[in-house]
């Protein structure tokens, strides 16, 4: 009888997301969330030829360069220095950046020893590696001010480009608006999507609720559960065929996170 009724809830619970979808439509259950993807989709695949459009067709970054160009040559030590790519560990390949100094070849991190900015070195190293190629010497100051500014440039884009798909995608979600709310054809499929989404919605909360069941199937607090499910009739189906749960085995070893938690918190309660 126990069965029956986790049957019963689960049918529940589909039917009420399910007219739920229908009650909100595609439109109003996916609008935000759309939009904005959308936007950050867009924005990500179109910022680097965006980027490069603007650097070959304006003077912005020109204008940046000269205006932070003095100031990181005068606050930075060494800034004239010409660094390279040096086969400083002895392997055979060029792949450590480094410089000559008095004949002397050093590692890039010590060009800023024992001055403030020595905690970014790294950081800079990585920044600047990538701009030199082979046997190519460049002076310091130089190759990290186009770095800065080629960041700089990468951000302002990103930001602009987010702004104008964001209102883009917004304008084009009002007039799909306009088409569910003002034809019969359009209002249909809106609530027919909203069924799909919220069912989707209902497969995701039923077999994500059976997945961790399942994954916690050898704890003693969840025996009681599994043997409700084991007098059930359609809930014991999804349980037994639940592809999230496959999909996540196949994936990640969630079984081995969940004993590190617990095991864990059976440690912290302990004490």
């Amino acid at each position: 009888m126990t069965g029956i009724i986790l049957d019963l809830i689960v049918a529940v619970i589909v039917i009420m997301l399910l007219l739920f979808g229908i009650w909100r439509g595609a439109y109003k259950l996916i609008f935000g969330l759309v939009s904005s993807l959308l936007a950050i989709v867009l924005t990500v695949l179109l910022v680097s030829p965006a980027t490069q459009l603007v650097v070959n067709n304006t003077t912005i970054d020109d204008r940046i360069q000269m205006s932070i160009d003095s100031g990181i040559r005068s606050k930075i030590p060494n800034a004239n220095v010409t660094i390279r790519l040096y086969d400083i560990a002895g392997d055979g390949t060029r792949d450590e950046l480094g410089y000559d100094l008095d004949g002397e070849v050093k590692p890039f991190d010590t060009l800023l020893k024992g001055t403030p900015y020595s905690i970014f070195s790294g950081t800079i190293e990585k920044l600047i590696k990538g701009s030199i190629e082979g046997e190519e010497e460049v002076v310091f100051a130089t190759v990290l001010v186009a770095t800065i500014v080629g960041y700089i440039m990468l951000a302002i884009t990103f930001v602009v480009l987010l702004i104008i798909f964001e209102i883009i995608t917004k304008a084009i979600m009002h007039i799909l608006k306009k088409f569910v709310t003002k034809t019969y054809f359009g209002h249909f499929v809106d609530k027919f999507l909203g069924a799909a989404l919220g069912l989707a919605i209902a497969a995701v909360f039923i077999f994500g609720s059976l997945s961790i069941i399942k994954f916690l199937g050898t704890y003693a607090f969840i025996i009681p559960v599994n043997k409700l499910i084991e007098e059930s009739t359609i809930t014991k189906w999804l349980f037994n065929n639940n592809y999230l749960y496959n999909l996540l085995v196949a994936r990640f070893n969630v079984k081995a996170i969940i004993d590190s938690i617990l095991g864990k918190i059976t440690a912290l309660s302990a004490k």
